[in-house]
């Protein structure tokens, strides 16, 4: 017995989703704790597991279909029919047709379909935690005579922000045009209240106590 693990995570371009992963590892939990071996199929720009074009379908007596919306098409019927020879699930799948019209899965145990609606699966992920960071840099200004500064420290805390795994949040702090989508001095700070961390080049001298506790300051106005 073998299974190999798909879902729109194995299909490049097709917009797999927190919620895709988190489902698939849930999954795998319970393959794990059935003792049941198998193989994850992945697609760019996900890693780790096995390419779906490449792997030998013989090679599984399971197909495990996991999470998202689930129809009729030339790609899906094509990919069914290489595993033809499998115990086909479906798991937490909305399935786009009725039941009675079209169902490929030996067993399915979908999100929602003409029969029935259970919870989304990811709800029981239990994946870690990260920090969330809040990313506050300045833009050109010349007016300090700190440009090459401003640049270096900029990259710098982007680097170190691509490194990490971390939730990263950018807050802009200006007003009259805001790229995020603030529009108050009270959604700033409420917004800056909430991180883990906030690494910051743009320090104002009337910043609140929430982000004088928060802060990292590298320069500032």
């Amino acid at each position: 017995m073998r299974a190999l693990v798909t879902g729109w995570f194995s299909f490049e371009g097709m917009g797999a989703t927190a919620g895709d992963l988190l489902s698939r590892d849930v999954v795998c939990s319970w393959l794990d704790r059935a003792n049941c071996p198998y193989e994850i199929a992945l697609a760019a720009p996900f890693a780790g597991g096995v390419d779906l074009a490449d792997v030998d379908p013989n090679s599984y007596s399971h197909l495990v279909f996991v999470c998202g919306p689930f129809g009729r098409s030339p790609e899906v019927e094509q990919f069914l029919a290489r595993f033809a020879h499998c115990e086909r699930i479906g798991v937490n799948l909305t399935m786009l047709e009725s039941l009675d019209v079209w169902n490929p899965f030996q067993l399915l145990l979908e999100r929602d379909s003409s029969r029935t609606a259970r919870p989304d699966l990811s709800l029981l992920s239990n994946a870690p935690k990260v920090p969330v960071v809040g990313i506050v840099l300045i833009d050109s200004q010349p007016e300090y005579g700190t440009k090459n500064y401003q640049n270096s420290a900029n990259e710098a805390i982007l680097h170190f922000v691509g490194t990490r795994e971390i939730a990263a949040v950018r807050i802009d702090t200006r007003l009259d045009v805001n790229s995020t989508g603030l529009r108050t001095p009270s959604e700033i700070e409420s917004l800056i209240g909430k991180m883990d961390v906030v690494l910051t080049t743009r320090m104002h001298g009337s910043t609140s106590k929430a982000e004088r506790n928060r802060c990292t300051p590298t320069t500032g106005r």
